[in-house]
């Protein structure tokens, strides 16, 4: 308890380089803004901001995170063709995100739905 909190008082950049030594991988400051100020938007109810901020510069189609987080929210809007479309791009960018989905309750009005059939069988 007596310990000061090291990174608290580092500077951003050096304790993007520590975590990259200890962890072993790339660090982008800023990278995961963006996303943060969408979910932010989500969660507040602001779909079309969040959406917004998920498709600026085409990052839904580039960024697995976005396109995923893109998904969801057009799946509680009912545009169920598009939100398959990029789930289907996050998917197929990490696989992981098909369990993710599977478990999501923003997809449990449209999982069972056949645009969405490579969510509940991967084959």
């Amino acid at each position: 308890l007596g310990e000061p909190n090291v990174l608290h008082d580092v500077a951003p950049s050096t304790c993007a380089q520590a975590c990259q030594r200890r962890v072993g991988f790339s660090f982008v400051p800023g990278r995961g803004k963006q996303k943060r100020q969408a979910v932010i938007a989500k969660n507040r109810g602001d779909f079309a901001a969040a959406l917004a901020i998920c498709r600026r510069g085409g990052r839904h189609r580039r960024d697995e995170r976005m396109a995923y987080l893109a998904a969801s929210i057009l799946a509680l809007e009912g545009e169920v063709v598009e939100a398959a479309e990029l789930l289907a791009l996050a998917v197929g960018q990490n696989a992981r995100n098909r369990v993710q989905a599977f478990h999501d309750s923003d997809f449990a009005e449209v999982l069972g739905r056949g645009e969405f059939a490579f969510v509940l069988d991967p084959s």
